[in-house]
């Protein structure tokens, strides 16, 4: 395979740390559904770590919900599971819709990349950041970003 994660714990980006978890290797190469050259064999975890003035925001604007839903919120907005293939579809076609455990949201790669901030990205959903993420995504949810 030629590629090796194991020495890769964290990336620094935009001011912040955005951090891998485990990377696995698939059964073989998945290529693209577009023929354009890309390739992919590995499935990447990574998230951004807890950060205190987000946690804060969170706790006070989303209020109504109950724990087990503030933990999915904390959880959809700060870890991705995608394949290696996902960054360069993202670049060349713009984002996959819809909210399944392998899809590279846009939202939450605007978090954890740090390229809108949490209040930016709240305010982009009028406090409906929690339904967002675990509602499917239509072409109006997707034009807030």
């Amino acid at each position: 395979m030629g590629r090796f994660w194991d020495n890769s714990r964290y990336v620094l980006y935009n001011g912040g740390r955005m951090a891998f978890g485990e990377v696995h290797p698939t059964r073989g190469f998945q290529e693209s559904i577009f023929d354009d050259e890309i390739a992919g064999a590995f499935q990447i975890n990574f998230y951004r770590g807890s950060d205190h003035r987000a946690r804060e925001l969170l706790c006070r604007e989303y209020s109504r919900l109950n724990k087990e839903q503030m933990a999915e919120l904390t959880k959809k907005l700060s870890h991705i599971l995608t394949g290696e293939m996902e960054p360069y579809s993202v670049m060349r076609y713009g984002f996959y819709e819809g909210h399944t455990g392998y899809r590279a949201d846009p939202i939450v790669i605007s978090f954890i990349f740090r390229l809108k901030s949490l209040e930016g990205i709240k305010a982009a959903f009028e406090g409906e950041l929690y339904e967002t993420l675990t509602q499917h995504f239509t072409s109006e949810t997707v034009s807030r970003l």
